[in-house]
């Protein structure tokens, strides 16, 4: 339902939970401190912003969008990464640097953090 706003002028922002609202349009730009953006289940395009690896976040969820290419470098030796959730987005790629991307909760076992989730992508 329309596109999302910058979130940069919002530095006490830790937390954003915006999933399954049907927004349309590029990822926004995020402040500095955000520790979890969850934008699953919307429809959002294009590349995910080099800029997200520099933010400290513990949990990035944005699965079932229509976004392209991969995870910016860095993104998943971000300190502080826990979970990076991404699958589903039929135009990313699965070719990185890293070797495990979990597609069930059985592979996520064992794996150090972060965990990559990445089923359905090409």
């Amino acid at each position: 339902m329309g596109t999302l706003p910058s979130f940069e002028g919002a530095p006490a922002l830790r937390h954003l939970h915006l999933g399954g609202n049907r927004f349309s349009g590029a990822l926004p730009a995020l402040p500095a401190g955000l520790e979890t953006l969850l934008l699953q289940r919307n429809e959002l395009s294009g590349p995910i912003p080099a800029r997200y690896a520099a933010l400290p976040l513990r949990v990035l969820s944005l699965e079932h969008n229509s976004l392209t290419g991969g995870l910016p470098p860095g993104a998943r030796t971000a300190p502080g990464a826990h979970e990076i959730v991404f699958d589903l987005n039929a135009h990313m790629s699965r070719q990185w640097a890293w070797r495990r991307c979990c597609c069930s909760a059985a592979s996520w076992q064992g794996l150090p953090r972060p965990a990559v989730w990445c089923c359905g992508n090409r």
